[in-house]
């Protein structure tokens, strides 16, 4: 019998040796090589996503940008400028008086710009209207500058009680794409 454990000792220990160990050991930098492929995988799984992402949000902007550019024309177009504020003037019933107009180049953007400056009269609860008009022009308008008085009104034709009106000198300005 010892000499049975002996003669299992003689081979286990070699097996263990020169299989066992060298397998197990393997077996470990294979799987360490695996975790690493596995966080190879994940990482590019995420650049992945990130790419999908900014391809999705390029479309977008080209979507944007070319809404941008349809509200920024190519010339000044000068008639269109008065043909828009004057439709914005009526339909807020604003009146509007002094409308001038000049050019430049915006130093911060290099962009060509065009500078719009009058003085429309009409009623208070109509101002925010009249705002939001500009706002919402299909050319780009952005206000610079306005200044703002109040004063009582008769409406005439009605004899109704006194309007509250008010009165703005209004400086916007605009871009064109030029050359």
């Amino acid at each position: 019998m010892k000499s049975l454990n002996i003669l299992l000792l003689l081979v286990i220990v070699p097996i263990y040796t020169f299989w066992i160990a060298p397998t197990y050991e393997e077996v470990k930098k294979i799987d360490a090589n695996h975790q690493e492929l596995r966080t190879v995988r994940d990482q590019k799984l995420l650049t992945l996503k990130k790419f999908r992402e900014l391809a999705n949000e390029l479309g977008k902007s080209d979507t944007e940008l070319n809404k941008s550019l349809a509200r920024v024309p190519k010339d000044v177009e000068q008639e269109n400028l008065i043909r828009d504020i004057s439709k914005i003037a009526k339909d807020t019933k604003f009146t509007i008086s002094g409308l001038g107009f000049s050019t430049s180049l915006d130093q911060k953007t290099g962009v060509n710009k065009v500078n719009i400056g009058f003085s429309v009269e009409g009623e208070y609860k109509k101002f925010a209207r009249f705002l939001k008009a500009i706002e919402k022009a299909p050319r780009f308008y952005g206000i610079e500058n306005f200044s703002i008085s109040f004063n009582q009104g008769n409406d005439e034709n009605t004899r109704k009680r006194p309007t509250r009106k008010v009165s703005m000198n209004v400086s916007l300005y605009t871009f064109y794409q030029g050359e």
